[in-house]
């Protein structure tokens, strides 16, 4: 089955990472999620587990906080232009190998221009993104569940589950969003979007 992997710099996104692990498990199943500080046990030889992983994922969501391209090594380097770094492997396997990446900004944080990101994975910067704010935690992790379903069927035992996800309309005080709902005449998982409601044309994104 098709799965996702979860990019996070460590000093720059750990707790949500551990947050978006566990929602997205609810819906796609633990096998189905990969993050490497729950996924792999001890003395599992790391570097070719991240690797086979990433090959077996059809998502990879890169998580992006306010200090990811500013934390250095100790020598002074950006960690984002050192070789070797896990955090740039993995991006740059998954665009060699058009894998479906999505940038997630954590809070205030913005995408990275092309002139700030290394050239082998610059085109990072021309891809979608999905915002995740600490005070619409809640709200936010539904709409990405609502986004990589796109991509990857739910789990049949989360098929009844529904997300109340999508933008959220916090002026409005509302959500639209959908339902994961099972065929009757099978396993497989559709998901239904329910009808957008009227909302005020200034509310914050």
């Amino acid at each position: 089955m098709p799965g996702v992997f979860i990019n996070y710099r460590t000093g720059d996104g750990d707790a949500t990472a551990s947050h978006v692990d566990d929602k997205l498990r609810r819906f796609f199943g633990d096998d189905n999620v990969f993050r490497d500080r729950r996924s792999m046990t001890s003395g599992t030889d790391f570097p070719p587990e991240l690797r086979r992983r990433l090959e077996n994922s059809t998502v990879l969501l890169v998580l992006i906080g306010g200090r990811w391209l500013d934390i250095e090594t100790p020598d002074g380097r950006r960690r984002i232009d050192v070789d070797g770094d896990y955090v740039l492997e993995e991006i740059r396997c998954a665009l060699s190998w058009r894998k479906v990446v999505i940038p997630v900004l954590l809070d205030n944080a913005r995408l990275p221009a092309v002139g700030d990101l290394p050239p082998d994975i610059s085109d990072l910067s021309s891809r979608q993104q999905i915002v995740l704010r600490t005070p619409y935690m809640h709200r936010d992790l539904d709409w990405l569940v609502e986004e990589v379903a796109r991509h990857i069927p739910p789990a049949p035992e989360t098929t009844q589950e529904k997300t109340g996800g999508g933008p959220p309309d916090d002026r409005g005080g509302g959500n639209y969003g959908g339902t994961f709902t099972r065929s009757a005449v099978g396993p497989k998982a559709s998901y239904v979007e329910n009808p957008a409601p009227r909302r005020k044309k200034n509310r914050d994104d």
